[in-house]
Parts: C-alpha cells; sequence; structure tokens
C-alpha cells in the first residue's frame, strides 16, 4: 500500500497503481531511457547511461557500467534517471560489479530513493548496511511499490562511489495498470492514484462514480449528480442499486422500485421466478430460472456461465462455459498460453501446463532466454542453460572471461578455464603482467614461462642482474645461459678478477683466455713473482713471461722469424701461435709443399690445408693426377679422375674406348660409347658387326640425294597452293640449300597436328641449333602429295633464334617408327 505522501502527485496525473496479482508481468521503465540519466561525475568514460543500455555484464572493462569517482569528504555521490511523467515502480534489479570481494563491498550503505524531485531524498525504499541478514550480492532485487518520477542511487560513505552495470525498473507508466500495464486507469479525481487493483482512493472526477471511477452518471442518477459512492439524489425511474446500474422488473408499477432492494415484484407476473412463485413479503424471487439471478431474478447471468447457470444471490457462475473463463463470474479470461487455453474456475490455474517457453500457475511468465530451447519447469521456471549463462533460471550471463562462455550451472564459476591472460574461479583477475602469454586458472601461477628478466611461480622476482641476455630458470632463478662478462656462479654473483677480457667458467670461475699481466692461477686470483715486474708471468706455472719476440731465461734471444705473431715459448723458443702462411715446424723454419692449394701447411705435420694446386693429390699434395684426367684434376684424397680426356675411361682414365665409338667417346664408368657406333657397328661397346643396309652405300646416299631434289620441288609447289603464305614462297628461292643430316634421339611418325616430339638440328657454317618441337603451338606440319615420310612445317620454326628469318624445313628423307632416324634429312627452305 502506497503512503500518504506518495499520493500527493502533480494536478497533471490521472493514473491507477499497478495490479500486484502474482503472475502480473510489468515494463522494464528504464528501457529506452538511456538519455535521461545522470550522475554527479564520470570516472573515465563510464557515463551514466551504460546503467540502462540493456546489457547484465558484469565486468567493468567490457564497457557496459556506470561508474562515478570517488566521494570526496562529506560528499553524497549518485545516479539518477529522470522520467517524462509519473510512473508506478514495482520493483528494482539492480546489477552490480562482480570481479572480486573487495568490489562488490562498495555497495555497502547505497541507498536507493523515489521521489518527484530528484537527488537523494524522497521515499528511502532501500539502504544497504552491515546487517548479516541483508548480505552484500552483486544482484540486488529490490521491492518497491512506490509512484514517482525520479529513481535515484546515492552512496554517503567515505571515499565512495556508484558503479552500476544494469538497473531494471519494473513497472507501468501513469494511466496504465494490469498485466504488462495493458489496461488504462478510469477517471480519478485530480491528484490521486488507482490502488493496486484499479480503485481510486481519492474520488472521482464530475460525473464518474464506482471504485475505478468508470461509471458514468448521466441517465441513470437523478439530476446527473453523484459522487465515488454512487448517485448522491436518488436513481430516475426503472434503475435500482447504489450506482443506479440495476434495472427494475418490468412488473414493478410505474417501473420503479426500491433502490436498496429492488422490491416490486406482482405475484400476478413472477414469469422470471423459479417456480413461477415469488415470496410474498416483497415479492422477491424464490429462485430463478436459467440465465437470471437476483432477489428479483431480474439480472442476467454472466455471459460465460456454463449453460447460463449462476447463483440467485451474487451471480457467481456455478460453472464455466468451456473451460476457457475463470473467477465467480466467468469474467477472466483463461491465459492463452495454457495448453489448450482451459485453466481452473477458481485460481485460473492451467489444467495441462503451458506452452513451450511459458511457466507459472496462471502461464504467463516466460522462460529466460538463457534456458535451453526457450523450456523451463512450469512450476518454478527452472532449466538448463544455453551456453553462456547460469543460475537456476539462466537468467544470468557466465562471466566474460570464462574460455568458450562456458560456467557451471550452479555457481558461475568457469568450468572450462578462462581466456588468455585471466584466472580466478570466474576468470576475474589478470594474469601478473611478466606471465608469458597465460597463468593457470586456480593459482595464477605462469604456467607458460615468464618475459625475460623474471622468475617464480608468478614471474614476480627479477633475474639476478649478470645473467647473461637477463635469462634465468622459473623455478629456482639460476642463470640458465651463463653470466655476463665478468661474473660467474649459478646465479652469477661472483666477479671474475683479473682474468682477460674479464672472462672465466660459471661453474669453476677458471680464466679461459687467461690471466691480466701481473697475475697467475686458475682463477688469476694469484700474483706473479715480484722478480717478474711488467712482463708478467705464466698463467700455469707462474714463470716470468718475455716480451714478444724474445725468448730465453735472460729474454736476449729472438723468436724465430716465421713465428706467427711473433711468440716462441720461453724456455725453447718453439713458435707458440704457429707459423705465418707456407711455413711449418716447431721453428717455422720448414717450407709448405708448393702444390699446397692454399699455401698452408699444418705446423707439425705439414699435411696441406684445403685443396691441391691443380694435378696433384695426397695429404702433401706431391702425387701427380694420372695423365688422362681432363685437366681439371682429380681427387686430392683418392688420385681418382674427376673428368676423362676424349677416347679414354676408368676411375684413372688409364682405359681406351672402344675403337668404333664415333668420336671415340665413352662413359667415364663403363665404357660404353656415348655418341654411337660407327657405321657396320652397333652394341652398348660397338663391338657386334650390323648388317649393311641400302642407305648406307654410296649408290644409296646418290638415289637418295635425287630422290631429295624431286621431291623438295614438290614439296615447295604443294606448300604454295596449300598455304597460300607469301611469306613462304617469297623466301623460298632455290632447291638449294643447307641439308642436314640428324642423329639423335629416337623419333616416330608425324601427323599433321604435330603432336609426337621430334628433334631438330640445323647446320649453318660452323653454329649448331637445336629444338624440340614438343607442345609448342607455332610449329604445325603437314604431310606432302601421299609422301608417308615428307612433311612441311607450316609456321615459322622456334629453331633458330636468329631475328628477322623464319626457318622452314622439308623432311626429304625417311622417318623411322622405331630405331635411330639416322635416314631424315631436312632442307631450310629459307635463304
Amino acid at each position: 500500500m502506497c503512503s500518504a505522501a506518495s499520493l500527493l502527485l502533480r494536478s497533471a496525473v490521472l493514473c491507477c497503481l499497478l495490479w500486484t496479482v502474482t503472475g502480473f508481468e510489468y515494463l522494464n521503465l528504464a528501457r529506452g531511457y538511456k538519455e535521461n540519466v545522470e550522475q554527479i561525475s564520470n570516472a573515465s568514460n563510464y557515463i551514466a547511461g551504460l546503467a540502462v543500455d540493456g546489457n547484465t555484464d558484469q565486468t567493468l572493462k567490457n564497457k557496459h557500467c556506470s561508474k562515478t569517482k570517488v566521494s570526496d569528504p562529506g560528499e553524497t555521490v549518485w545516479w539518477t534517471i529522470k522520467f517524462q511523467d509519473d510512473v508506478y515502480i514495482h520493483h528494482v534489479v539492480i546489477y552490480h560489479r562482480n570481479e572480486s570481494a573487495d568490489i562488490l563491498e562498495r555497495v555497502r550503505y547505497s541507498k536507493i530513493y523515489v521521489s518527484d524531485t530528484g537527488g537523494c531524498s524522497g521515499d528511502l525504499v532501500y539502504e544497504q548496511t552491515d546487517d548479516p541478514t541483508n548480505p552484500w550480492q552483486d544482484v540486488f532485487n529490490i521491492s518497491v511499490n512506490r509512484a514517482g518520477r525520479y529513481l535515484s542511487v546515492c552512496q554517503g560513505r567515505p571515499s565512495g562511489r556508484v558503479e552500476l552495470c544494469e538497473v531494471v525498473i519494473m513497472g507501468c507508466p501513469s494511466g496504465q495498470y494490469g498485466d504488462q500495464c495493458s489496461l488504462t486507469c478510469g477517471q480519478c479525481d485530480q491528484g490521486t492514484f488507482g490502488l493496486s487493483d484499479g480503485t481510486c482512493p481519492s474520488g472521482c472526477e464530475d460525473q464518474y462514480m464506482g471504485p475505478m471511477c468508470d461509471k458514468p452518471c448521466g441517465g441513470v442518477c437523478t439530476g446527473s449528480s453523484c459522487n465515488k459512492d454512487g448517485c448522491t439524489d436518488g436513481c430516475v425511474p426503472g434503475v435500482h442499486g447504489d450506482y443506479c446500474e440495476l434495472t427494475c422488473t418490468s412488473t414493478c408499477d410505474d417501473n420503479t422500485c426500491d433502490r436498496d432492494t429492488g422490491f416490486c415484484c406482482d405475484e400476478t407476473y413472477p414469469a422470471v421466478c423459479s417456480n413461477s412463485t415469488c415470496v410474498p413479503i416483497g415479492g422477491s424471487c424464490d429462485g430463478c430460472i436459467s440465465g437470471k439471478h437476483g432477489d428479483f431474478c431480474d439480472m442476467t447471468c454472466p455471459p460465460g456461465c456454463e449453460q447460463g447457470v449462476c447463483s440467485q444471490n451474487g451471480g457467481a457462475c456455478v460453472g464455466c462455459e468451456g473451460d476457457r473463463f475463470w473467477g465467480g463470474t466467468c469474467s477472466a479470461k483463461c491465459s492463452p498460453k495454457c495448453v489448450g487455453g482451459v485453466c481452473d474456475q477458481t485460481n485460473g490455474h492451467c489444467y495441462g501446463g503451458c506452452i513451450e517457453g511459458i511457466w507459472g500457475d496462471g502461464c504467463r511468465i516466460h522462460c529466460h532466454i538463457g534456458c535451453s530451447n526457450s523450456t523451463c519447469d512450469q512450476s518454478k521456471g527452472y532449466c538448463n542453460c544455453t551456453l553462456g549463462y547460469w543460475s537456476d533460471y539462466c537468467d544470468r550471463q557466465c562471466p566474460a572471461n570464462c574460455n568458450n562462455s562456458v560456467c557451471g550451472q550452479t555457481d558461475g564459476l568457469c568450468t572450462e578455464g578462462c581466456v588468455v591472460g585471466q584466472w580466478g574461479d570466474k576468470c576475474q583477475t589478470e594474469c601478473p603482467a611478466n606471465c608469458n602469454n597465460t597463468c593457470g586458472q586456480t593459482e595464477g601461477f605462469c604456467t607458460e614461462g615468464c618475459v625475460v628478466g623474471q622468475w617464480g611461480d608468478k614471474c614476480q622476482t627479477d633475474c639476478p642482474t649478470n645473467c647473461s641476455n637477463s635469462v634465468c630458470g622459473q623455478t629456482d632463478g639460476l642463470c640458465t645461459e651463463g653470466c655476463r662478462p665478468g661474473y660467474y656462479g649459478r646465479e652469477c654473483y661472483g666477479q671474475c678478477d683479473h682474468c682477460v677480457s674479464s672472462t672465466c667458467h660459471q661453474e669453476t670461475a677458471v680464466c679461459v683466455d687467461g690471466c691480466q699481466t701481473g697475475y697467475q692461477g686458475d682463477k688469476c686470483d694469484m700474483s706473479c713473482p715480484e722478480n717478474c715486474g711488467d712482463l708478467g708471468c705464466s698463467q700455469i706455472t707462474g714463470e716470468c713471461e718475455c716480451p714478444v719476440g724474445h725468448w730465453g731465461d735472460l729474454c736476449n734471444a729472438t723468436c724465430p722469424l716465421n713465428c706467427n705473431l711473433n711468440r716462441c715459448t720461453k724456455s725453447s723458443g718453439v713458435c707458440s701461435s704457429g707459423c705465418v702462411n707456407g711455413q711449418r715446424g716447431d721453428f717455422c723454419d720448414i717450407s709448405c709443399s708448393d702444390n699446397c692449394g692454399e699455401t698452408t701447411c699444418q705446423q707439425s705435420s705439414g699435411v696441406c690445408d684445403g685443396t691441391c694446386r691443380g694435378g696433384y693429390w695426397g695429404d702433401y699434395c706431391n702425387e701427380t693426377c694420372p695423365d688422362n684426367c681432363n685437366g681439371i684434376g682429380c681427387s686430392r684424397h683418392t688420385g681418382v679422375c674427376d673428368i676423362c680426356l676424349r677416347g679414354h675411361w676408368g676411375h684413372r682414365c688409364d682405359q681406351a674406348c672402344p675403337v668404333n665409338c664415333i668420336e671415340a667417346t665413352c662413359t667415364k664408368t663403363t665404357g660404353s660409347c656415348l655418341t654411337g657406333c660407327k657405321s657396320g657397328y652397333r652394341g652398348q661397346n660397338c663391338t657386334d658387326e650390323a648388317p649393311e643396309r641400302l642407305e648406307d652405300s654410296d649408290s644409296a646416299r646418290v638415289a637418295w640425294s635425287l630422290f631429295g631434289a624431286v621431291t623438295l620441288v614438290v614439296i615447295l609447289m604443294a606448300a604454295c597452293v596449300l598455304v597460300k603464305r607469301r611469306k613462304f614462297c617469297s623466301k623460298t628461292k632455290s632447291m638449294s640449300g643447307n641439308i642436314t643430316e640428324v642423329y639423335g634421339g629416337e623419333t616416330e611418325e608425324e601427323g599433321l597436328n604435330g603432336t609426337r616430339d621430334s628433334d631438330y638440328t640445323e647446320l649453318t657454317g660452323a653454329r649448331i641449333e637445336s629444338a624440340t618441337a614438343t607442345g609448342r603451338s607455332e610449329n604445325i606440319y603437314e604431310q606432302i602429295g601421299g609422301h608417308r615420310d615428307v612433311y612441311v612445317n607450316q609456321r615459322p620454326s622456334v629453331f633458330s633464334e636468329r631475328q628477322g628469318e623464319d626457318n622452314r624445313y622439308v623432311n626429304v628423307g625417311p622417318v623411322l617408327s622405331t630405331g635411330r632416324t639416322a635416314g631424315n634429312v631436312y632442307q631450310n627452305l629459307v635463304v
């Protein structure tokens, strides 16, 4: 029930309060008011409007929460929303930040006000205290039941601030009430609101009466005079009742009846009375016929009554027609979301349950959007959640940093881990800054190591300063890549004293490059004898050193001339840093072999470094390569020739190629002829005699020449007629040309489209050019005059690359289907 103060609203308001019947749905009044909210200050870009953006994400960094600056001493910080007109607020749901318990603790001492003027004043509808029965929560559902134009959230604690991730204000706008605020209030007197059932507590406007001020006075009240309680001067003839809403029975004299009772029954006209009888006193009926009720049975039963039957006293239906209505008068319609549209007559509960996606006894509440398949338990609204939601009603979103948006339905904890960079039960905490990419969910330990320079479970500790590259082990902080120059030890805290280049072994501290002048010992931690003066001493023996270029007890002997860097041992004068190029021996007084390819050799053995000069091989390059190696040389280690001179083969090229090989060429490894056999021979080594063929004889060659000359004439004439190419004919000046025999790879007969491969060779002077016609669209050969082995290339050949010339070839010799094409002859027709 609203307080008297909350009912004193401005005169322009005509409104009534919401119904509070269980199952009614309200409207979110904050929706659409993003521009009508403000707060005392903005922390960064977390403006007031983010608290009514429709997103219930409770993580600040996702930019869906408002946030004020920290209050000054004695200051109250606030957030407020202003409506265009007075509204009725049934309840408020507030979503606070939930990243950690420390953040959630900030809601202490929060207060919520509903007022007409805004600010932290008006009706205090909620206050958060330290009361253990009122614990801090990240989501508050607060009953309000107040009317006003402003709702404010205030925080008065020292160094306080207001942080709101979403504010949901459920209620109805001015002048509306009922389920989803779908009903309009009556003509309530100005300055008043209706109660929760739509009635007007402070009276009606002129000419209206009734609890809801929805009954006009005109036509029923004498003189049209009425107030909220009914007609003030009685009823006009023919009606009776408090609001003159009842009609007198037609049996009444002069159509008038008692206003309170309506009695006027004439016993001679008991038509509407049951059994046609009236009660003698007053003439009221002793029971009514079907469809009527009242003392005089002059009122009609509600239309929803089953078979029109209702109670004579009060008109309550005995049963409802078709089970689609409920209530005493069957005037309330069953929820359309009941299965089959039917419900219990007494309470409106759905008989067969709710349609999918709806729950509640009256099937008026939607399952939450987070419910799987939008279905939930009909009695409680509980459901299984879809991905990204949790709680019994699946109305809460999983924490934003849960991996794959998956969390436990009962507690909202991230069950599949966190996104990279977060940890905690709800992944609300950022991984330590020095983790390499990510960390463990339960403790925040860096699971993939630390950034360079850090170590520890959470990479919170700096690596020792002297670690090389600032790298150390995550678990123990020991330097894993050694120490910076000048330091040693597992943590590189030890300092290399008096080492050359300040470098020593990490574990033993032994100076690896020797000692600075004046010091000796493995660690160069001992001074040289005083009599060594500025010359220093041996790191190992402590013996005094000589100046560069000298040796001997008195350092008065000169090091050998060819010692590298002019250095030698003090005791013997042996060159201690090697020899200059080309020399070897203890005193570098022996020359390396002249045949060493790089002019250097090993000091002690004289073995040549690298390769030998051409024509030599062996460790000392003193062995001569075989005579028949082809000038390139032979293997340094085996003396095997790289390539043989023509006419020879074998590892040392000491065997002659078969005498019948053309041009006396054969393979180096087997001695097989490379370019074929001389006429009359065959076989891999050309040792087998071949039968003599006609084309091999002199007479055959003469015959072929004559045949070729005649054929060329025929070919040229046919080519000019068939191809009609001026260029071809104009360039054909004579039958004489360069005729070339081709000896090469195997060839098959050539067709019109030139789809087979053929190898051609043109000999022009000393120049040899060759090409293969495979896949080249510019080479087309045409069979001429029925000669099976005669073809003309009808397009410029690619066989010659000389600019400005087109080469065309005519095959004037036989083409063998298989085997070698020794008899193929081609004529270049271009002069």
